[in-house]
C-alpha cells in the first residue's frame, strides 16, 4: 500500500515540508500563517508585537475613530466623567474655556496646518483646488504629504505615516519599505509631470553615474536608482 506524504510550503521561508513538520501562528488580524520550527518562532515574536501595537490604540469617545493612546488627552467632563478625546473632539467639549474655545478652525494632526470648521478634507477654503488626504493605517490619522506602503511580516500591504513606518521597523513588525513616488522623483532629479520617456533618460544617466565600477557610485546608490526607476514605471 502506498503512502502519501502530505507536504505544504512554510508561509515564512517557503520551504516545502511534511504537514506534520509544521505549525500554525495566529496573527493579530486573525490569519493563521503555516510556518515550519525556524520561522514559527519569527512569526510569534512578530504576532506578540503587532498585538502590543493594537493594544495602544482607543477609540476616541467623541468621534469614535481610533487613535493611539498617546493622542488622546482626558477631559474631564461638567458632570464629572472622564472621557478620552483626539484633539479636534477635545477642542469642542461644552464648557471648556481657554483661546481655543471659540476657534473656528481644526488642527490637521501631526503636520500643523488648519483647516476652516466643516471643511472638506479633499478641498481648499474656497473649495476650488484638490487637496489629496492620505489615512495612515496604524494611527488613524490624515495627513497631506505621501506615506509609505509598507509589508508587515504577516504579508499584508498598508499605509503608514512616517512615525508609524519608524515604530514598525523597530519593533519589527514592518517587513519592507516601498520607496514613495515622491523620493523615486527626487533619486531621479525629474519633475513630477515627467513623461515615460524623460523618466527612462534621466534613468539612464543616473544609473551611469552611480555605478559600482565609477570612482563616484556604490552598490547603495545603484540599487536606490533602480528602485526610483521601478517605482515611478511600475
Amino acid at each position: 500500500m502506498a503512502v502519501t506524504d502530505d507536504r505544504r510550503g512554510c508561509e515564512g521561508c517557503g520551504r516545502t515540508l511534511p504537514v506534520d513538520d509544521l505549525h500554525s501562528v495566529t496573527m493579530p488580524d486573525g490569519y493563521t500563517a503555516v510556518c515550519c520550527p525556524e520561522c514559527r518562532e519569527y512569526a510569534e515574536t512578530a504576532a506578540e508585537k503587532q498585538a502590543e501595537l493594537d493594544q495602544r490604540r482607543r477609540a476616541c469617545d467623541g468621534c469614535g475613530s481610533e487613535y493611539r493612546i498617546e493622542s488622546l488627552s482626558e477631559v474631564t467632563l461638567s458632570d464629572g466623567t472622564s472621557v478620552l478625546c483626539c484633539g479636534d473632539c477635545e477642542r469642542h467639549v461644552p464648557g471648556r474655556g481657554g483661546a481655543d474655545a471659540g476657534d473656528d478652525r481644526t488642527s490637521d494632526a501631526r503636520d500643523g496646518s488648519a483647516r476652516e470648521e466643516g471643511e472638506t478634507a479633499d478641498a481648499d477654503a474656497d473649495g476650488d483646488t484638490a487637496v489629496v488626504r492620505h489615512d495612515c493605517d496604524q494611527c488613524r490619522e490624515s495627513f497631506s504629504v505621501e506615506l509609505y506602503q509598507v509589508e508587515t511580516v504577516d504579508g499584508r500591504t498598508q499605509t503608514f505615516c512616517p512615525d508609524c513606518k519608524d515604530e514598525g521597523l523597530d519593533d519589527g513588525v514592518v517587513k519592507s519599505v516601498r520607496m514613495r513616488r515622491s523620493e523615486a522623483y527626487a533619486t531621479l532629479a525629474v519633475d513630477g509631470d515627467a513623461d515615460e520617456e524623460a523618466i527612462r533618460d534621466a534613468y539612464l544617466k543616473k544609473v551611469k553615474q552611480v555605478h559600482p565600477d565609477r570612482a563616484e557610485g556604490s552598490q547603495a546608490a545603484f540599487k536606490r536608482v533602480k528602485r526610483a526607476y521601478d517605482r515611478l514605471t511600475d
